[in-house]
């Protein structure tokens, strides 16, 4: 070749440099290759001569794990694929950026960087022709080291190169879950945190004591509950100790294989999550939740009454009795470790006192004091023990022993059932109903100097808390069916304007209320129809005792709380604890029927229109706020609006 036609050769190619690949530095640190066939010497020439060209034609990616998933319950083997058009571009020492998406404050979010591991380049295929060059690579990154300690479930990305990123959802946590079975409603839930997005993989079966026959149960999935299909098998089983058993795999894949058998089939899915053992295997993020069924069709018995006796007093018209027994009550358990029992005493065949017990043993010891009015003078008493399957037996005690019998002038007081009064003396002032209260929690004392009730308080956090329903009578306000016992157990039930103090004059169905004159200025509150020093509750005031309640019994509020709340006695299902001492009972209102309370909120509703706490329904001004406690012990306690003119009844709180 002679100096003529070199010199051409190199003008020629310094303007192929200039046009084909531009004056850009790479960003492309040495790699280290893979072992290549015979052809390497001329793939590394082509490696050289795209480097030393200054090459920026950028790899195009395609979708690699896990960008064709919502969730991820595991941060190895991520990979995507690469192809270099034109020039070979390397990745070497490029690293795999893990982000997580985070509140900042309360208006704004952003990516924090939790790590980076580096990645793996892996060479493909390299093809060579007269028009252009192809490499495809594939990148791969095991984040599990940023996973020490374990990452909170939530929002994340990771990002490697220059713009390449893809987002995802790592969740290996269920939401809280929890069977509700009722044998003899033939009802068997799983109830769950209905806030939670995640979806799960789920079979349930039935099984015997043994462990050896499984039944498969159908179940539906529903907004925060699953529902499965018992009622007829429930009524096919001998009488005996069942299994219901829960088993769930989150969506969330930990590798392809897993994602490809989501998508395939459930029996796949199924034997790749869990292991020959019945464990769940690594990074699959699966829970077993069990729930015992006893189908006893046997009634319980009450046997030796050991005592039974009263006192009565009589002003001619009426007699005023009060009992005392002292017996035992046996069933057998039938491997439970315990059951409620339901203890009904009837007198004349009308319901004057009933108990929930919980039985431990296969016998029990019970004693009860009650009191009872009527107008009849001879009296029969039946006691009724009933299980939780409609199962029951009763008792006739005949031989009552008088201990005490007088007439006295003037009329009678319905006889009450109270914790004795430390502060004012009951037979001075009208103690109200606390049978329904708990023993076991120090209760204060409140004189409504208005007509001289007593009502009991209870400390709960920082707020002090009428025990019991208000029983002033007011305008708007009365007693269900008109009877004044039902307000003498249950409190009265209030119009939302009685509960406000105002009239319909000042604060009509179609108009907001004016309370400018009536806020008391220390705190911003409203003391409507509640005695002096106290003033009807807020939607805060509510929300404040909720919350509380969750701190100061985190193991037990989860979706129980309202069992915390609840009297132990008056309520069907009888599961509560009423561990506070807020004793809700069923006071029902207008709209509800016995199974359930409801409570006047101060503020209209409209004020609470975005509150996420708060469940909206379409009401105008003449709408306002309640919070409605159910009979279901699984349900927390829900907010809600409703009309003015319905009956609900009245909490109040001290200053």
């Amino acid at each position: 070749m002679n100096m003529k036609n070199w010199l051409f050769l190199e003008l020629l190619f310094a303007l192929c440099l200039l046009v084909a690949c531009g004056d850009d530095e790479p960003s492309s640190p040495i790699i280290d290759e893979p072992e290549t066939t015979s052809s390497s010497s001329s793939e590394k020439e082509k490696s050289s001569s795209s480097i030393d060209n200054g090459c920026d034609v950028k790899p195009y990616y395609r979708e690699g794990w896990p960008t064709l998933l919502d969730h991820v319950s595991s941060l190895k083997n991520f990979y995507a694929y690469g192809s270099d058009l034109g020039c070979l571009f390397d990745m070497e020492k490029v690293e795999a950026t893990l982000y997580r998406y985070k509140n900042v404050s309360a208006d704004s979010n952003a990516w924090e960087k939790v790590g980076s591991a580096p990645i793996k380049t892996i060479l493909l295929s390299d093809t060579n022709d007269t028009k252009r060059w192809e490499t495809s690579w594939k990148y791969t990154t095991d984040l599990s080291s940023l996973d020490s300690p374990a990452l909170p479930d939530g929002e994340y990305k990771v990002a490697w190169g220059e713009g390449f990123n893809v987002t995802f959802y790592l969740e290996r946590t269920f939401p809280e879950m929890e069977w509700y079975v009722n044998v003899k409603n033939k009802v068997a839930h799983v109830n769950y945190d209905k806030e939670s997005r995640v979806d799960f993989l789920r079979r349930v079966y039935l099984y015997d004591s043994t462990r050896t026959n499984a039944t498969p149960i159908e179940c539906s999935s529903y907004w925060s509950y699953l529902d499965c299909k018992t009622s007829q098998i429930l009524d096919t089983l001998k009488e005996g100790h069942y299994v219901l058993s829960l088993e769930a795999v989150l969506k969330s894949a930990p590798d392809v294989e897993f994602d490809y058998a989501l998508r395939e089939s459930d029996s796949l899915a199924w034997s790749l999550a869990i292991d020959s053992d019945g464990n769940f295997r690594e990074d699959v993020a699966g829970i077993h939740l069990e729930s015992d069924v006893f189908i006893d069709r046997t009634a319980p018995k009450v046997i030796n009454v050991n005592e039974a006796k009263y006192s009565v007093k009589s002003n001619g018209k009426q007699y005023e009795r009060q009992y005392s027994f002292d017996l035992n009550a046996y069933e057998n358990l039938m491997g439970r470790e315990s059951q409620t029992l339901a203890v009904s005493f009837l007198v004349n065949g009308k319901l004057a006192y009933k108990d929930y017990v919980e039985q431990t043993k296969d016998s029990v010891h019970l004693a009860y004091k009650f009191g009872y009015t009527d107008s009849q003078r001879d009296l029969s008493v039946r006691v009724i023990l009933n299980d939780g399957f409609d199962n029951s037996d009763t008792l006739k005690i005949e031989a009552l022993t008088v201990v005490e019998s007088q007439t006295v002038e003037g009329s009678l007081d319905k006889p009450l059932v109270t914790i004795p009064a430390d502060k004012y003396d009951c037979g001075k002032y009208k103690c109200v109903l606390t049978s329904y209260l708990n023993p076991d929690v120090e209760y204060g004392e409140l004189l409504d100097a208005r007509d001289n009730q007593v009502y009991r308080t209870v400390k709960i956090g920082k707020q002090e808390w009428m025990a019991q329903n208000l029983n002033y009578e007011a305008d708007s306000s009365f007693c269900d069916g008109g009877d004044p016992a039902f307000c003498e157990k249950y409190g009265r039930l209030y119009t939302w304007n009685a509960a406000v103090g105002k009239s319909m004059s000042e604060c009509s169905y179609d108009e907001d209320c004016d309370f400018s004159k009536d806020t008391i200025p220390s705190i911003s509150r409203i003391r409507g129809v509640c005695p002096d020093g106290w003033h009807m509750p807020s939607f805060d005031d509510f929300y404040t005792l909720q919350t509380t309640v969750a701190e100061l019994y985190p193991e037990k509020f989860g979706l129980l709380g309202s069992r915390l709340m609840k009297s132990q006695n008056g309520w069907e299902e009888g599961l509560a604890t009423n561990e506070t001492g807020f004793s809700v009972l069923p006071s029902k209102g207008w709209t509800f029927n016995q199974e359930s309370a409801a409570f006047w909120i101060a503020e209209v509703h409209l004020e609470y229109d975005d509150n996420p706490n708060f469940h909206k329904s379409q009401y105008s001004h003449n709408s306002n706020i309640y919070i409605e406690f159910t009979a279901r012990d699984d349900a927390f306690p829900e907010y809600d609006v409703t009309k003015k003119g319905y009956h609900f009844s009245v909490r109040c709180l001290k200053n």
